[in-house]
Protein backbone atom coordinates (compact mmCIF):
# COMPACT_ATOMS: atom_id res chain seq x y z
CA UNK A 1 0.00 0.00 0.00
CA UNK A 2 0.90 3.65 -1.10
CA UNK A 3 1.09 6.43 1.80
CA UNK A 4 -2.38 8.31 0.41
CA UNK A 5 -3.67 5.83 -1.21
CA UNK A 6 -5.87 4.70 1.65
CA UNK A 7 -7.99 7.93 2.54
CA UNK A 8 -9.43 6.13 5.80
CA UNK A 9 -6.95 5.18 8.46
CA UNK A 10 -6.84 1.56 9.72
CA UNK A 11 -7.25 1.41 13.69
CA UNK A 12 -5.40 -1.30 15.84
CA UNK A 13 -7.18 -1.86 19.39
CA UNK A 14 -5.83 -3.93 21.89
CA UNK A 15 -6.75 -3.91 25.78
CA UNK A 16 -4.22 -2.71 28.24
CA UNK A 17 -5.87 -6.39 30.61
CA UNK A 18 -4.65 -8.55 28.19
CA UNK A 19 -0.59 -10.07 27.91
CA UNK A 20 -1.29 -11.01 24.10
CA UNK A 21 -2.78 -7.76 23.12
CA UNK A 22 0.31 -6.28 24.96
CA UNK A 23 2.99 -8.23 23.47
CA UNK A 24 1.30 -7.87 20.36
CA UNK A 25 1.77 -3.56 20.51
CA UNK A 26 5.15 -3.43 21.76
CA UNK A 27 6.00 -5.38 18.91
CA UNK A 28 4.49 -3.22 16.77
CA UNK A 29 5.90 -0.57 18.45
CA UNK A 30 9.31 -1.84 18.19
CA UNK A 31 9.53 -3.08 14.39
CA UNK A 32 7.65 -0.34 13.02
CA UNK A 33 8.04 3.58 12.91
CA UNK A 34 5.01 4.50 15.08
CA UNK A 35 5.05 7.96 17.01
CA UNK A 36 2.90 8.46 19.88
CA UNK A 37 1.10 11.37 18.39
CA UNK A 38 -1.11 11.83 21.68
CA UNK A 39 -2.29 10.35 24.92
CA UNK A 40 -2.09 6.51 23.98
CA UNK A 41 -2.38 7.12 20.62
CA UNK A 42 0.18 6.19 17.98
CA UNK A 43 0.28 6.65 14.51
CA UNK A 44 3.08 5.23 11.53
CA UNK A 45 5.30 7.66 10.48
CA UNK A 46 4.32 7.06 6.88
CA UNK A 47 0.88 5.05 6.41
CA UNK A 48 -2.50 6.18 7.84
CA UNK A 49 -2.45 3.40 10.33
CA UNK A 50 -3.15 4.04 14.16
CA UNK A 51 -2.82 1.93 17.04
CA UNK A 52 -4.44 2.51 20.70
CA UNK A 53 -5.06 0.46 23.56
CA UNK A 54 -8.27 0.98 26.18
CA UNK A 55 -8.46 -0.26 29.66
CA UNK A 56 -11.59 -2.72 28.71
CA UNK A 57 -11.84 -5.95 27.49
CA UNK A 58 -11.91 -6.24 23.61
CA UNK A 59 -15.11 -8.44 24.05
CA UNK A 60 -17.10 -5.98 25.33
CA UNK A 61 -16.69 -2.89 23.54
CA UNK A 62 -20.40 -2.55 21.96
CA UNK A 63 -20.82 1.04 20.65
CA UNK A 64 -16.97 1.47 20.47
CA UNK A 65 -16.25 5.02 19.74
CA UNK A 66 -12.61 5.11 17.96
CA UNK A 67 -10.11 8.49 18.32
CA UNK A 68 -10.93 9.71 14.80
CA UNK A 69 -13.69 9.63 12.35
CA UNK A 70 -14.58 7.31 9.32
CA UNK A 71 -12.29 4.17 10.15
CA UNK A 72 -11.45 1.60 7.31
CA UNK A 73 -10.38 -1.09 9.34
CA UNK A 74 -10.63 -1.98 13.02
CA UNK A 75 -7.86 -4.76 13.85
CA UNK A 76 -8.57 -6.22 17.34
CA UNK A 77 -5.20 -7.75 18.94
CA UNK A 78 -6.04 -10.09 21.37
CA UNK A 79 -5.55 -13.39 23.08
CA UNK A 80 -6.94 -16.73 22.60
CA UNK A 81 -8.03 -19.10 25.44
CA UNK A 82 -8.22 -22.73 24.64
CA UNK A 83 -8.94 -25.49 27.26
CA UNK A 84 -6.59 -27.48 25.19
CA UNK A 85 -3.71 -25.16 25.43
CA UNK A 86 -2.73 -25.49 21.59
CA UNK A 87 -0.51 -22.98 20.66
CA UNK A 88 -2.28 -21.27 17.78
CA UNK A 89 -2.92 -17.89 16.19
CA UNK A 90 -6.16 -17.17 15.01
CA UNK A 91 -8.59 -14.83 12.63
CA UNK A 92 -12.26 -14.68 13.21
CA UNK A 93 -14.93 -11.97 12.83
CA UNK A 94 -17.00 -11.19 16.12
CA UNK A 95 -20.67 -11.46 16.59
CA UNK A 96 -23.04 -14.01 18.06
CA UNK A 97 -25.15 -15.85 15.41
CA UNK A 98 -27.17 -17.68 18.06
CA UNK A 99 -29.78 -16.64 20.65
CA UNK A 100 -26.67 -16.80 23.40
CA UNK A 101 -24.27 -14.62 23.95
CA UNK A 102 -22.36 -15.30 26.70
CA UNK A 103 -19.03 -13.68 26.07
CA UNK A 104 -20.08 -10.06 24.85
CA UNK A 105 -22.67 -8.46 22.12
CA UNK A 106 -25.90 -9.42 21.32
CA UNK A 107 -27.85 -12.66 20.45
CA UNK A 108 -28.26 -12.84 16.97
CA UNK A 109 -26.10 -9.79 16.29
CA UNK A 110 -23.66 -9.72 13.97
CA UNK A 111 -20.13 -7.53 13.63
CA UNK A 112 -19.51 -6.19 9.83
CA UNK A 113 -16.91 -8.21 8.50
CA UNK A 114 -14.71 -7.45 6.29
CA UNK A 115 -13.26 -10.99 4.27
CA UNK A 116 -10.09 -9.25 2.11
CA UNK A 117 -8.34 -8.16 5.03
CA UNK A 118 -9.44 -11.11 7.13
CA UNK A 119 -8.47 -13.96 4.85
CA UNK A 120 -4.89 -11.76 3.97
CA UNK A 121 -4.36 -12.02 7.74
CA UNK A 122 -4.72 -15.58 7.53
CA UNK A 123 -2.64 -16.35 4.63
CA UNK A 124 0.21 -13.83 6.05
CA UNK A 125 -0.14 -15.41 9.38
CA UNK A 126 0.81 -18.87 7.65
CA UNK A 127 3.86 -17.16 6.01
CA UNK A 128 5.05 -15.73 8.71
CA UNK A 129 4.55 -18.60 11.17
CA UNK A 130 7.07 -20.48 8.50
CA UNK A 131 9.51 -17.89 7.85
CA UNK A 132 9.63 -17.67 11.42
CA UNK A 133 9.96 -21.45 12.56
CA UNK A 134 6.87 -20.89 14.97
CA UNK A 135 5.73 -24.28 16.01
CA UNK A 136 2.10 -22.77 16.03
CA UNK A 137 -1.06 -23.65 14.40
CA UNK A 138 -3.08 -21.20 12.34
CA UNK A 139 -7.00 -21.24 12.00
CA UNK A 140 -9.99 -19.34 11.45
CA UNK A 141 -12.73 -19.29 13.54
CA UNK A 142 -16.10 -19.42 13.49
CA UNK A 143 -17.90 -16.28 14.26
CA UNK A 144 -18.36 -15.90 17.86
CA UNK A 145 -18.18 -13.98 20.90
CA UNK A 146 -18.55 -9.30 21.45
CA UNK A 147 -18.54 -6.87 20.15
CA UNK A 148 -21.80 -7.27 18.39
CA UNK A 149 -22.79 -4.08 18.17
CA UNK A 150 -19.75 -2.06 16.31
CA UNK A 151 -20.77 -0.26 12.65
CA UNK A 152 -16.48 0.01 11.75
CA UNK A 153 -16.03 -3.42 9.56
CA UNK A 154 -13.11 -5.47 12.15
CA UNK A 155 -11.92 -8.80 12.79
CA UNK A 156 -9.45 -10.61 15.75
CA UNK A 157 -6.01 -11.51 15.33
CA UNK A 158 -5.09 -13.62 18.37
CA UNK A 159 -2.62 -15.44 20.22
CA UNK A 160 -3.65 -18.78 21.76
CA UNK A 161 -3.97 -20.76 23.72
CA UNK A 162 -2.13 -19.82 27.61
CA UNK A 163 -0.71 -17.20 29.50
CA UNK A 164 2.86 -18.89 27.87
CA UNK A 165 1.83 -18.37 24.59
CA UNK A 166 0.33 -14.57 25.32
CA UNK A 167 3.65 -13.58 26.37
CA UNK A 168 5.43 -15.67 23.45
CA UNK A 169 7.44 -12.67 21.98
CA UNK A 170 7.47 -14.32 18.57
CA UNK A 171 4.33 -15.15 18.62
CA UNK A 172 3.92 -11.68 18.86
CA UNK A 173 6.13 -10.59 16.20
CA UNK A 174 4.69 -12.94 14.00
CA UNK A 175 0.94 -11.38 14.42
CA UNK A 176 2.60 -7.38 14.29
CA UNK A 177 4.29 -8.54 10.63
CA UNK A 178 0.91 -9.97 9.45
CA UNK A 179 -1.24 -7.34 10.48
CA UNK A 180 1.17 -4.50 8.80
CA UNK A 181 1.20 -6.86 5.46
CA UNK A 182 -2.21 -6.52 5.53
CA UNK A 183 -2.86 -3.60 5.34
CA UNK A 184 -0.33 -2.98 2.87
CA UNK A 185 -1.00 -5.58 0.74
CA UNK A 186 -4.32 -7.39 0.84
CA UNK A 187 -5.46 -10.37 -1.27
CA UNK A 188 -7.72 -9.82 -3.64
CA UNK A 189 -9.99 -12.81 -3.40
CA UNK A 190 -13.96 -13.60 -3.84
CA UNK A 191 -15.93 -13.27 -0.93
CA UNK A 192 -17.42 -15.93 0.31
CA UNK A 193 -19.71 -16.85 3.06
CA UNK A 194 -18.38 -20.03 5.51
CA UNK A 195 -21.16 -22.96 6.42
CA UNK A 196 -20.20 -25.96 8.62
CA UNK A 197 -17.06 -27.27 10.16
CA UNK A 198 -16.26 -26.91 14.37
CA UNK A 199 -15.09 -23.94 16.34
CA UNK A 200 -11.97 -24.33 14.21
CA UNK A 201 -12.83 -25.11 10.69
CA UNK A 202 -10.06 -27.23 9.01
CA UNK A 203 -11.63 -26.99 5.62
CA UNK A 204 -12.75 -23.64 5.38
CA UNK A 205 -9.38 -22.67 7.07
CA UNK A 206 -7.88 -24.52 3.95
CA UNK A 207 -9.93 -23.06 1.33
CA UNK A 208 -8.49 -19.58 2.11
CA UNK A 209 -4.65 -20.98 2.69
CA UNK A 210 -5.26 -22.52 -1.31
CA UNK A 211 -6.31 -18.72 -2.01
CA UNK A 212 -9.07 -19.64 -3.72
CA UNK A 213 -11.40 -17.58 -1.64
CA UNK A 214 -11.97 -14.71 1.40
CA UNK A 215 -13.96 -16.03 4.10
CA UNK A 216 -16.06 -13.37 6.21
CA UNK A 217 -18.69 -14.68 8.65
CA UNK A 218 -18.92 -18.42 8.76
CA UNK A 219 -21.89 -20.83 10.49
CA UNK A 220 -20.16 -23.87 12.60
CA UNK A 221 -22.02 -27.02 12.65
CA UNK A 222 -23.09 -25.88 16.12
CA UNK A 223 -24.56 -23.52 15.24
CA UNK A 224 -26.21 -24.80 12.48
CA UNK A 225 -27.70 -27.73 14.74
CA UNK A 226 -30.64 -24.98 15.79
CA UNK A 227 -31.27 -24.92 12.31
CA UNK A 228 -30.87 -22.78 9.20
CA UNK A 229 -31.97 -19.18 10.66
CA UNK A 230 -32.46 -16.73 7.09
CA UNK A 231 -32.68 -13.53 9.39
CA UNK A 232 -29.46 -14.20 10.62
CA UNK A 233 -27.68 -15.18 7.38
CA UNK A 234 -29.54 -12.13 5.47
CA UNK A 235 -27.09 -10.14 8.21
CA UNK A 236 -24.27 -11.61 7.49
CA UNK A 237 -24.68 -10.66 3.84
CA UNK A 238 -25.71 -7.30 4.68
CA UNK A 239 -22.84 -6.91 7.69
CA UNK A 240 -20.23 -7.82 5.34
CA UNK A 241 -17.87 -5.25 3.46
CA UNK A 242 -18.68 -6.18 -0.65
CA UNK A 243 -21.26 -8.63 0.23
CA UNK A 244 -20.51 -12.35 -0.77
CA UNK A 245 -20.41 -14.07 -4.68
CA UNK A 246 -20.16 -17.65 -3.18
CA UNK A 247 -20.89 -19.90 -0.57
CA UNK A 248 -18.73 -22.07 0.86
CA UNK A 249 -19.71 -25.10 2.44
CA UNK A 250 -18.09 -27.81 4.30
CA UNK A 251 -20.86 -30.54 3.45
CA UNK A 252 -20.00 -33.22 5.98
CA UNK A 253 -19.26 -30.59 8.27
CA UNK A 254 -23.40 -29.63 9.02
CA UNK A 255 -26.16 -31.09 9.91
CA UNK A 256 -27.89 -33.33 7.07
CA UNK A 257 -31.08 -31.72 7.72
CA UNK A 258 -29.78 -28.20 6.96
CA UNK A 259 -28.06 -29.10 4.01
CA UNK A 260 -30.82 -28.33 1.74
CA UNK A 261 -31.51 -25.30 3.22
CA UNK A 262 -28.14 -23.77 2.44
CA UNK A 263 -28.04 -25.16 -1.26
CA UNK A 264 -31.79 -23.38 -1.86
CA UNK A 265 -29.95 -20.52 -0.26
CA UNK A 266 -27.46 -20.06 -2.52
CA UNK A 267 -29.65 -20.97 -5.68
CA UNK A 268 -31.65 -18.11 -4.84
CA UNK A 269 -29.52 -15.40 -4.14
CA UNK A 270 -27.71 -16.25 -7.15
CA UNK A 271 -24.39 -17.55 -4.96
CA UNK A 272 -22.32 -19.79 -6.31
CA UNK A 273 -21.77 -22.80 -4.28
CA UNK A 274 -18.37 -24.34 -3.16
CA UNK A 275 -18.73 -27.77 -1.79
CA UNK A 276 -15.75 -28.70 0.24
Amino acid sequence: MKPGCHPLPFLLLYSSKDPAGVNIAEKLRDLFDFEEVSENLWKHSKLPIFLTCTDKELIYLDGFNPPMKDVELLVFLSRHSSETGIPCLTVHVSGNPSSQALYGGRPKELAVAHPTFMSSALIYLDETRNSLSLNYQVSLEATHHGPSLISIPSFFIEIGSSIQQWKDFKAGEAIALSVMKTLEKPFDLPHSLGFGGGHYPPKITRYVLERRGAVGHIFPKYILAEGFDREVVFQAISKTVGGYSRVVLDWKGVPGSVRPAIVSFAEEQGLELIEL
